[in-house]
């Protein structure tokens, strides 16, 4: 007996617990449908739905935005970046394809009748034009139906075909019929509220940017008790994780009111069908075909791009905000290499070129930069000045020997404090033969030439003079001669002396050796011995640089004429090309031995010569030295140089 009062305080204590714990649950419920039911009144809702990272510093925000009932027009959108305003946001509609699930009341109610109808004969219309509206907007979708138990006849799916094809009882594995009006089917289980729950578990496994809709065509019933608490509990927690679901429910019972124990008028629109015993209105047919309608304008989000001027690694907070309501996700920002353009001071590279790197964009300062031609480094890396100004002397002797002209890409790599590395998008140039050389340091090589060319020939006059004088000294042992035109001889002991030589004396002619015979000049059988000499003959070739494919040909001594031009059927130019704007006889090359000449034919695409396009009128003839370029047409260049003979 001693006992009895303490258990009974056990049970009231027990008692005070249970009613703590439910007031918890319902305040917490409260605080959830009220977040649930604020979506449901229509009011503004604004979701940022994915971001696009991958083309840092340009980031991408798709977000969706319902803008409040009655207003015509979405509210400004501004976005901002660790609370920093980003100027400008550039926007563009996007469709993403929503998840929707239907739920179709099959029990027994649906068969009976009303208005010279049943109930189902006016839902199955309306679920399959439902479906074709989904299906032409490209959206998916699953189908839950209901009739003592919950059977779902098809997942969300891509497939919106075979959930038609089920509605129009073109399924053998479900009939889309409803069960037969009998006491014991409508006295039975009616798990309404079962199905919705599970339609919501379905919409729960859609893609995180899809939009979620739930729409129940059902009759309800008045007399059973409906686990409302699961509905809502659900509903917020959608919300909860930034996945709010749309709730429509259709209901085709005459009295409105079997829907009310379910509760879904806070949290969802609920529309009667049968109003009065009566089919829809024109209406109200007219209020659920823009229903419809706003179910498909839930896929066109809009997506921001903005490019960020100042990103730091690591965390931010991006917020996005139109009118009074906004979203914020957290974006991990990795460390970003520096974006870079070049800037030139011409694209022909001719005579002194200025360089500089423009910054769009760098998480850390650049250190240095590196200018490159074909991936060649032009000079030395710049650690220093402002842009990392470079003055390339295009005349210098190593830069001629490094970069032959013709067509290349210039970049600038860079490199930051963090080490990281890029490179700016390409620039083509044009790299320019010089006519007039200078050294390394820009001193005209000219002067020094002649200056050289001088002191060789002083050297080799004074050298010509010292021979001929060592020449014109008299031998050792001999006397000097006394009169040029008296020859001194010393005759041999018994020798007679001799009579001075007289014309008159000579009587037959004197026979000569043949190999002593010299023989007439000839000039083709002229052998060049001087080594000097041989080095001024040269082998020419004319190279394709852009225009046609390319090609090398080689001007042969043996050939004096070239014809260059497009081939025709029964000719083929000595330099064929391909490009339509060249002619059959565009221009020809005249070999000599003072070097090949370029002589303009009659086309009316033009020859130009040099890198200014000079143009040349028909039979003009110029000149060409090696390092030349001419154009046949403004499309094809043409680059002619020579080699040494081995």
């Amino acid at each position: 007996m001693s006992q009895l009062p303490r258990t009974n305080h056990v049970h009231r204590q027990r008692a005070r617990y249970r009613v703590l714990l439910l007031s918890i649950a319902l305040l917490i419920g409260t605080l959830l449908s009220t977040q649930v039911s604020a979506l449901a009144q229509g009011g503004a809702h604004l979701r940022i739905v994915r971001t696009d990272l991958s083309h840092l510093p340009s980031i991408e925000a798709t977000i969706q935005l319902d803008a409040p009932q009655g207003e015509q027009t979405q509210p400004d959108i501004t976005v901002s970046l660790e609370g920093a305003s980003v100027a400008e946001v550039e926007r563009r509609p996007t469709q993403v394809p929503g998840a929707v699930m239907l739920v179709a009341d099959l029990s027994s109610r649906m068969s009976e009748p009303v208005a010279h109808t049943t109930r189902f004969q006016l839902m199955q219309p309306m679920v399959s034009d439902l479906v074709s509206q989904l299906q032409s907007g490209d959206q998916r979708a699953g189908l839950i139906v209901i009739t003592q138990t919950v059977t779902i006849a098809h997942k969300l799916t891509n497939d919106l075909g075979a959930i038609a094809n089920t509605l129009t009882q073109s399924n053998p594995q479900l009939q889309f019929i409803p069960q037969s009006a009998t006491d014991e089917s409508s006295a039975g289980a009616y798990p309404l509220d079962d199905a919705i729950k599970q339609a919501l578990d379905q919409l729960d496994q859609a893609a995180p940017e899809q939009p979620r809709t739930l729409v129940v065509f059902a009759v309800g019933d008045a007399t059973k008790e409906f686990n409302t608490g699961g509905i809502h509990t659900a509903l917020a927690t959608a919300v909860a994780k930034g996945h709010p679901v749309e709730l429509l429910v259709y209901g085709f019972a005459s009295d409105p009111a079997t829907l009310t124990k379910l509760q879904l008028a806070d949290v969802g629109t609920v529309t009667p069908v049968i109003v009065d015993g009566k089919l829809p209105s024109p209406d109200l047919k007219r209020q659920i075909f823009d229903q419809y309608a706003g179910v498909l304008r839930r896929s066109t989000m809009t997506t921001l791009r903005f490019s960020a001027t100042k990103l730091s690694s690591g965390p931010m907070r991006l917020i996005v905000s139109a009118g009074n309501i906004s979203d914020s996700v957290s974006l991990q920002i990795p460390p970003l290499s520096p974006v870079v353009s070049i800037v030139t001071s011409s694209s022909t590279f001719q005579g002194a070129i200025q360089m500089a790197t423009r910054v769009d964009f760098q998480q850390a300062a650049i250190t240095q930069v590196e200018y490159l031609l074909n991936d060649l480094p032009i000079a030395a890396p710049v650690t220093e000045g402002p842009n990392f100004r470079y003055m390339l002397n295009t005349n210098d002797l190593g830069f001629q020997q490094k970069f032959r002209p013709g067509s290349y890409e210039l970049v600038v790599a860079v490199t930051d404090a963090n080490n990281q590395h890029s490179r700016s998008q390409p620039q083509r140039v044009e790299v320019v033969a010089v006519v007039a050389p200078q050294g390394g340091n820009g001193t005209n090589l000219a002067p020094l030439i002649g200056a050289g060319a001088g002191v060789v020939v002083v050297a080799a006059v004074v050298a010509w003079l010292w021979w001929r004088s060592r020449q014109q000294q008299p031998l050792p042992g001999l006397s000097p001669a006394v009169d040029e035109d008296v020859t001194v001889h010393a005759p041999f002991p018994d020798e007679k002396p001799t009579a001075p030589y007289s014309p008159e004396d000579v009587t037959a002619p004197v026979a000569v050796p043949d190999e002593d015979i010299t023989v007439p000049f000839d000039p083709r059988r002229t052998v060049i011995l001087d080594p000097e000499a041989r080095k001024r003959h040269r082998r020419w070739y004319v190279e394709v640089v852009s225009g046609d494919p390319s090609q090398r040909i080689e001007l042969k001594q043996s050939q004096r004429n070239y014809d260059i031009g497009r081939a025709a059927d029964k000719r083929t130019p000595d330099i064929s090309l391909q490009n339509s704007y060249v002619s059959r006889d565009h221009a020809r090359i005249e070999l000599l031995d003072t070097g090949p000449t370029l002589i303009a034919g009659d086309s009316s695409q033009g020859t130009f010569f040099g890198p200014e396009k000079v143009a040349m009128a028909q039979g003009d003839r110029r000149l060409l030295v090696s390092g030349d370029v001419f154009w046949l047409s403004p499309e094809v260049k043409l680059h002619i140089f020579s080699e040494p003979m081995p």
